[in-house]
This record gives structure tokens, sequence and C-alpha cells, in this order.
């Protein structure tokens, strides 16, 4: 009893590690914009007088320079406002806290020169411009702390402004430093690094004016402050200079030390090229998810919820092993969540497609063994060798479980964008969980089960002793499994005739639906469509302004232009300093206050002049709307484009390269097999979402994707069984006639596993929908509907197309072996003409023999 009681012990650690860990990993998980709060960052967007470029250029650098910052959840939107030449982006974006979007929000917003300064402006080289090779910036590491290395241009140039900043940093010590004790690691001198410097600008401005807003506007473009000692000069044997750098270790005016965002973002500053273009920060403010507060965590205990039930199924379906299955599920998705919250990465709706694909990679290691084992049973072995066999058997399907999930995931990381790379991130890390749990510590359990007194009782395998043949009287395996008398060749043609049909429609309906303006693939949600925006910014000169409340501002609009805003953000900002109030510095101490009030609709609304100007006028007739500007722009999300593409791209490629591993590790016609059973899906899948104009998001293509992915997976154990059948047959397999007998055994043997998985799988996608924002419902339908129709072909149309392809390459093998037959026929055919042709000429008479001596 003591190995049973070890098991005991290990299913119940594994338990009570997942109820009492499980919530506080899910508490530190970091959500999303869907699930979580951000901010949002809005500009003004000023184009300078020799510009070339357009809004949406202006929108790629920024989404480009956003993407280099490793966000891996944001959105930009565009507000343009034509006839008024007003233009804005408004920047949202997932981040811990607003340092860390700080540091985003600096990397996009450089779109001027570095410059280089002295602490006072005296010297010849008390300021430099342009002084470092643009994309030399490197971020090293001196241990655990980071600095950047930048080339510089012209040594000569720099050893002389260095040379200055030593004698300006001496004046400035004797006239600000004096009552300063003596420092032992005094410094020679400092360099200042700025962005964006202009001619007004002064390291002596931001020490000591005491306006603090001044000072700060004047602080916030100045990168850096270093020692001029960071000037590191390599020179060769002949005192040559070789290379001339720049050490940077400090961020900000304040002097902190580097940590690896910080350093990162100086890295891009330094290596952005200026732009003819400029922005001005509006207002920054936090941002609320796109769904309710609890999104997140009512997905969670939906999946928790699924774990549940299939580990009840289980138990009822395999008994004690069903147990540790279900338990060693649980475990692993723990440590998944664990691993996830150690990278800190943040929870998207492509974090929780991937949460469903673990769960599904687990079933897609336990079901299979499970069903192994209790097989064994019935073929009237112990436990203890069923159980070796089991794992000895699934060994190699498991594996390649693995690889082919690495493989994929691995592929669509190097080459997707960071929004999209979260998915096969997160499908890297429960695959690797996944393999070392199940493969590790079930079998653990799974020993002290079988080995125990109480182990060796089929009843707790939910196995009756009389469905276990007796081998010493030559009893034969009853088989128990609902497949086992399937006809996977019956309905082959059918089925053949009408996937090539469908897609096929399907196909033409999705081109015809894309070709058509203002129409699309897709019916996008209203987040992802073009909308009109109201901006009313207005100086506040009392203790009211105009429109205090978001309710107000809806009452407005719903009774004087018979509109419902979507949305309605009022941000109130102190001390502006804009074009309007820039002067002398010393002279700017009475700020303005102003308020930003933006309404979203969810449509396009034509304001025409008159329209516009009854509604302008409208506002300024309101208390405290006298002074109020008013923009109307029509809005553009970069982000259906932005993640349409790869995630059109990681569809691709979870399609194919699946396909492409079965075709190069079991044979060609395995991988083309497998291939018809999936492009079909897709097509339609896609289709159906198209055709019903279903409000839907880019994102549902990465359930698609996730569809069709865990669906050709669940193909493993039938491949395997061929393989294995293919391996252990008493005859080496040559003909076609071998192969079909094989392939519609191998039906019988292991397609139940494979319904199984696709049910099980079903059934967790079924239960997450049930707990998930009605937004969400159209990805989590297409991954349904691609898996049921992947199994559903699996079923009908994998073994015809598997046996067609092995047909027609046997005939074509046959063709060839005739063709080198008679080849060599004919060659024998000529060798023996050639021995004709040479005795053509002997005659047919009795020649004399001669013999010297004899007859000479």
């Amino acid at each position: 009893m003591r190995r049973f009681a070890g098991y005991i012990a290990i299913v119940a650690t594994l338990i009570i590690s997942v109820v009492f860990c499980l919530g506080s990993q899910v508490s530190s998980l970091n959500g999303g914009l869907e699930y979580g709060d951000g901010y949002e960052a809005v500009y003004r967007i000023n184009f300078g007088e020799e510009c070339t470029k357009t809004v949406d250029d202006i929108v790629d650098i920024l989404t480009s320079r956003i993407e280099d910052a490793e966000v891996r959840n944001a959105n930009i939107e565009s507000v343009s406002d034509t006839d008024h030449e007003e233009y804005q982006v408004r920047v949202r974006a997932n981040s811990e806290n607003e340092e860390s979007f700080e540091y985003v929000l600096r990397s996009m917003e450089a779109t001027g020169k570095i410059t280089v300064s002295a602490v006072l402006n005296e010297g010849e080289y008390s300021e430099i411009e342009d002084p470092f090779v643009r994309g030399s910036a490197k971020v090293q590491w001196n241990g655990s702390t980071p600095f950047v290395s930048v080339e510089i241009k012209n040594y000569d140039a720099f050893n002389s402004f260095v040379t200055s900043c030593n004698d300006a940093y001496k004046k400035f010590e004797e006239e600000y430093l004096s009552d300063q004790e003596d420092n032992e690691n005094k410094i020679d001198g400092v360099i200042v690094v700025w962005l964006n410097k202009t001619d007004a600008d002064s390291y002596l401005e931001a020490f000591e004016n005491e306006n603090d807003v001044i000072k700060e506007s004047v602080k916030q473009k100045i990168l850096s402050i270093i020692p001029t000692s960071y000037f590191q000069v390599i020179k060769d044997g002949n005192d040559k200079v070789t290379s001339a750098n720049l050490l940077i270790d400090r961020y900000d005016f304040e002097q902190n030390i580097m940590v690896g965002p910080s350093a990162h973002t100086i890295e891009r500053l330094l290596n952005y090229e200026p732009q003819d273009y400029s922005l001005t920060r509006l207002y920054v403010r936090e941002v609320e998810s796109t769904y309710n507060s609890n999104a997140m965590l009512l997905l969670l205990i939906g999946l928790g919820s699924a774990v549940l039930l299939l580990s009840v199924v289980m138990i009822i379906k395999y008994g004690l092993p069903g147990l540790s299955g279900g338990a060693t599920t649980a475990f692993s998705l723990l440590i998944s969540i664990f691993v996830f919250n150690f990278f800190s990465y943040p929870v998207t709706t492509m974090v929780i497609l991937s949460f469903i694909i673990a769960i599904i990679l687990n079933l897609l290691l336990v079901i299979p063994t499970l069903e192994t084992f209790k097989d064994e049973l019935y073929k009237g072995k112990t436990p203890i060798k069923a159980n070796q066999e089991a794992f000895r058997a699934t060994k190699i399907s498991a594996l390649d479980t693995l690889i082919v999930t690495l493989i994929v995931s691995v592929i669509t990381i190097f080459v997707s964008i960071n929004q999209v790379k979260l998915l096969p991130i997160s499908i890297t890390i429960s695959m690797i969980v996944s393999y070392i749990v199940i493969r590790l510590l079930m079998r653990l359990q799974m020993w002290w089960l079988v080995t125990s007194k109480v182990g060796g009782n089929t009843k707790v395998y939910m196995v009756k002793g009389n469905d276990v043949p007796v081998v010493s009287k030559d009893e034969t395996q009853t088989k128990f499994n609902f497949m086992n008398k399937f006809d996977a060749k019956k309905h082959g043609k059918i089925a053949s005739i009408g996937a090539l049909v469908v897609s096929g429609l399907c196909a033409v309906a999705i081109l015809v639906l894309s070709l058509i303006p203002g129409v699309g693939t897709f019916n996008y949600s209203s987040e992802f469509k073009s909308t009109t925006r109201i901006e009313i910014s207005t100086e506040v000169t009392s203790a009211k302004h105009l429109f205090e409340t978001k309710q107000s501002v809806v009452d407005f609009f719903e009774k004087e232009f018979q509109m419902t805003p979507e949305n309605v953000y009022i941000n109130k900002i102190e001390n502006v300093i804009d074009s309007n109030n820039q002067g002398d510095l010393p002279n700017r101490d009475d700020l303005p206050t102003i308020a930003y009030i933006s309404v979203g609709f969810d449509q396009v609304y034509d304001f025409d002049v008159a329209k516009y100007e009854t509604l302008v006028q409208k506002i300024q007739l309101l208390e405290n709307g006298d002074n109020a500007v008013v923009y109307v722009g029509t809005t553009k999300s970069t982000i259906q484009n932005y993640i349409l593409d790869y995630s059109v791209f990681t569809l691709i490629t979870f399609t194919l390269i699946a396909s492409v591993y079965y075709f190069f590790r079991y044979k060609f016609s395995y991988g083309l097999a497998s291939l018809a059973t999936a492009l079909p899906p897709v097509v339609v899948t896609v289709a159906i979402l198209a055709i019903s104009r279903i409000p839907t998001s880019p994102i549902v293509l990465m359930g698609v994707a996730a569809g069709v992915f865990v669906g050709v997976l669940f193909q493993i154990p039938l491949f395997s069984r061929i393989k294995k059948l293919t391996r252990e047959s008493k005859v080496k397999v040559t003909t076609y006639e071998q192969r079909e007998e094989i392939a519609l055994r191998a039906n019988h043997d292991a397609l139940h596993i494979v319904v199984k998985l696709g049910i099980a799988s079903s059934v967790v996608v079924i239960i997450a929908a049930c707990f998930a924002p009605v937004g969400l419902l159209t990805v989590f339908a297409g991954m349904l509907i691609t898996m049921l129709l992947v199994l559903l072909l699996t079923c009908f149309l994998f073994t015809p197309v598997y046996l067609k392809i092995e047909k027609q390459f046997a005939q074509i093998s046959k063709k060839r072996s005739a063709k080198k037959k008679e080849k060599r026929v004919d060659k024998g055919k000529k060798r023996l003409q050639k021995i004709r042709d040479a005795h053509k000429n002997v005659g047919s008479e009795p020649s004399e023999s001669i013999i010297p001596g004899i007859n000479d």
C-alpha cells in the first residue's frame, strides 16, 4: 500500500499546488488592452514647410517605432480634418505603468536632430549638431548595468569639443558649485546630449530657471549628462585613431542610472534619422480595457472549468489514470502561466488562444497514452506491462507533437510582429512545459500506481475482468472502440468531390467580397472601422469649463444633432506650452489650462460647411464655450492592416508547416493527404465569417489558424499507427494492396483516438466561448469550425487521398520498373544481334583446321 499512498500523495500535491497557487498567478497576469488598463497619448501632427510625407506615411513610421519598442499590444489611430488641416494621431498601448509608457512615447516623438553641448555656451566648440553616426548606437552591458556606445562622426571636431566642455565645466563649478565640498571622484567636465534642442535652450535654463514649467520643458529635451571621460578613443601602433565612441550610462536630466528599457530608448533615439514633421503632445490619459474588467478572469475561469470537466470525464473513462491525466494537465497549465508571468507578457486574445491550445496539447499527450494503456489491458497484459508499452508506443508520437509544434511556433516567432508573435511564444512555452510534465511526472505517477497492490486490480482502470482475455487459453482481444468497423474508403469519392466543390465556391466568394469597394472580406467591428471623431479644445478661464461631465456631452449631441457618441474623453492639461505662447522664457509665467474633449462615434458622419458652422456656433453659445476650437475628423485605425497581414501569414504557416513536416518525417503521401484535410476547412471557415457579415476583428484569422493547427496535430496518432503497422509487418511492404490493408487497419485501431481528441478539444473551445465577451465569439467560432472540419475530413478524406496517392505512385513505380525491364530486354537483344552480325559473313561449310606441324 505504500506505493499507492505515494501515488495519492503525488496527485494530491499537484492538485493542492494548483488550488493554492493558481489564484496568485492569475492575479499577477498583466492584462493587455482588451482585458486591462493602458495609456493613450494624443499628438498633433505639425507638417514642416518642406514636408513630403502624408498622414499615412507618418502613421507607418510610428507603427514601425512602436514595434521597435517591443510593445506587444498597441493601436495607432489617425484623426484627419482635411478642411481645417488639423491632423492628430492617437497612440494606445498596454503598459505596466506610466514610466514604461513614457519610454515608448519618447521613441515615437524623436523627429529632430541630436545635439551635444557644454554646460555653458562658451568656446568655439560649445555645441555640435548631429555628432554621431546614425545607426551605430548599440546597447552593451557591464555586468547587470546597461550602457549605450555610439560612434563619433568627426574625431578632431569632437576632441576639440571635449576640451571646450572641460573649460566650461570649470567655470560652471566656480560660479554655481563653489560651495560644494571637494569630491575625490571629481570629474574634468560633462557633455550634455540633447534631442530637438533650439538656439534658446541651454543647460543653465534647465538648471537654474525658477519657472518650474519652463524648466521641465527644457529638461525633457536632455537625453543624458555624462562625464567627458566617457569619450573613448582607440589608436593603432602608429598613434592613428581607428575608432572613437561615446559611452552613455545615464538617462535624462535627473541622472538616472540606466535600466534595460531606458538604455534601449536612448539607443533608438540616437539611431533615428531627423524627420520633416514634428509631433506636439496634447495629453496622455489612462484608458479602460476594451472589454469589462472581469473579462480575463471569466475566460480563465472558463478554461479552469473545461479542465475540471475533462478531468471528470477522464476519471469516468480511464479510472485512476484519468485522475493522473487531469491533475497533470492542470499542473502544466499552472506552470505555463507561471513562466508567462516571469517574462511579464501582456495577456491578449492571442494569449487566451494559446492557453486553450495549451490544454489541447496536454490532451494530445495524455489521451493517446491512456487509450494505449487501456488497449494493452484488453490484450491481456498486466498493468505493469501495459503501462510500459503505453509510454513506449506513444513516445514517438509525443516527440512528433513536440517537434512539429516547436517548428511551427519558432518560424512564426522569427517572421511575425510583436503583437502577433505572442501566440507562438505562448504555444512554445506551453508545449515544452506540457511535454516535460506529461512524459515525466505522469509516468512517475503511473509507475507508483501500477506497481502497487491496488494497481493490480483492473477495476481501478475502468476495465472489467470479464473483458480481459486469458492469454494462456489463446483468447483473442475484443474490440471496444467505436470506430473499429468504420470504413474509411466508403465515402472517399463523395468527400473528395464535396470538399473540392465547396472550398472552390467559398474561395470565389472570398475573392468577390474582397474586390467589392467598401465591402471587404470581413465586416470589422466598430473599433476597427473608420468613424467620425469631434475634437473640442477650450481654454479654462473659470472654476468650471465647457462640458464638465461625459453625460453632458452625450446629452448635447443627442439633443442638438440626434447623434449618440460611442465614447467621450475629457482631459484637463495645466500649463500648456504651444506655438501661441512661446516667447522669451523669463516672461512666460502665466500658462493656460486647456480642456480637451474628444467625442467618438460609431460611424462616419458627413459634416458639410453649413453643418460644421452650426456645430461651432452651438458649442460657442454654451456657457464657457466662447473660446472653444472645434475640429471634425475621420478616424483611421491601423490595427486591422497591421495585424491582418501577419495574421494571414501566421494562418499560412500554421496550415502548411505541419504538413511539410509530415511530408519529410513520414512520407510525401502523408503530407499531401494532411494538406488536403487542412486547406478546405480554412477556406470554408473564412468564407462563413465573410459571407455572414458578422462583425469581427482581424484576430479572427488567428482563431482559424489555431483551429487548423490543432486539427492537423490530431492526425499524429493515425500516422504513428500506420507507421507502426508497416514496421511490424511480417513481410516487406512493397505493394499498394499491402499499404491499403495497413491504412484501413490503422483507421480501425487509431481513428477513435483522433475523434476523442477532437471532441475533447471542442469542449474546451465551447466552454471558453461561453465565458468570453461577445466581441470574441467570432474568434472562438473560427477556431471551433476549422477544427471540426479538419476532424471531419481526417475521418472521411485523409485515407482515400492517402491511398489514391499511394496507388498513383505504385502505378508510376510499376511503369518505371516495366520500362527498366524493357530496356534491359532491348539491351540484351541488341547485344545478341551484334554477336549474330559478327558471324554473319562466316560460311556454313565446314573449314579445315590448320594445326602447325601436322598439316602445314
